[in-house]
């Protein structure tokens, strides 16, 4: 996981939630802007698990006066479950950005965009097809309010497990053992698929760079030359490998 540095919400979306509308009578169209919206905002990756995602292909033949959707991968989530439909805790309006009492369906600070979670691959589900309406405000944090200074979210062992950090969730219910708990048993991001995605991608970053390190290149120049080399990787991808170089290879 990684923050998610938003910006400012579609005027669609602040338009609609002016007029207090709701997420299910919410029109295509706008749907549409705000999957786009969410997308560009976190680089194209799951705001979880950080795969890569495939939007919605909106294809719109004007002269017929067709619009066709070609469905990707993605999922509109609610950090703060659109279910409860109500703010009515201090740590559910600190982590949706909705004030007490306030309504969360369509804020952008509540919205993030999610993998499908491999929903069809029965077991097991991830991401918003693992959380579902589960709340986590309490012992988690919303990774688009999270403070800056912490880009990455978790650390990454070799084996592509993901440990969150400490000091992110520290003031946290519970604190990073119960944050750990989300990542383990609602979010399910360290399933064994997922470890394995995560380590194969990682691992061709680091093997590069220490055959580089053997040749006697400096550290910083390895690191650039394996992320200039190899820049179709995720971006988080690359911020896990620029850790452990960081870090001395401590996490690897």
């Amino acid at each position: 996981m990684r923050r998610i540095n938003k910006g400012p919400q579609p005027p669609g979306l602040q338009k609609y939630g002016s007029k207090q509308g709701k997420y299910l009578d919410m029109g295509q169209t706008l749907k549409d802007e705000l999957r786009q919206a969410l997308y560009d905002a976190q680089f194209g990756e799951c705001a979880y698990c950080c795969a890569p995602l495939n939007p919605d292909e909106v294809i719109i033949d004007r002269r017929a006066g067709t619009r066709t959707v070609n469905k990707g991968n993605t999922r509109i989530e609610h950090f703060h479950p659109r279910a409860k439909r109500v703010v009515d805790k201090l740590a559910c309006s600190s982590e949706s950005g909705v004030p007490i009492n306030g309504d969360p369906q369509v804020a952008w600070s509540n919205l993030l965009l999610c993998c499908a979670g491999d929903e069809l691959n029965k077991p097991p589900s991830h991401c918003d097809a693992s959380k579902q309406e589960t709340d986590i405000c309490g012992p988690f944090k919303n990774p688009s309010l999270v403070a800056t200074g912490h880009d990455l979210l978790v650390t990454m062992r070799a084996d592509g497990y993901l440990a969150v950090r400490p000091e992110v969730f520290v003031n946290c219910a519970g604190g990073h053992p119960a944050a750990q708990r989300v990542v383990d048993e609602v979010l399910n991001l360290n399933s064994t698929q997922l470890k394995q995605r995560r380590s194969t991608q990682v691992m061709a970053l680091w093997k590069e760079y220490q055959r580089l390190a053997r040749a006697k290149q400096s550290r910083a120049e390895a690191k650039r030359i394996v992320l200039n080399n190899l820049p179709q990787s995720p971006p988080f991808v690359q911020a896990v490998f620029s850790d452990w170089v960081n870090n001395g290879g401590s996490f690897a």
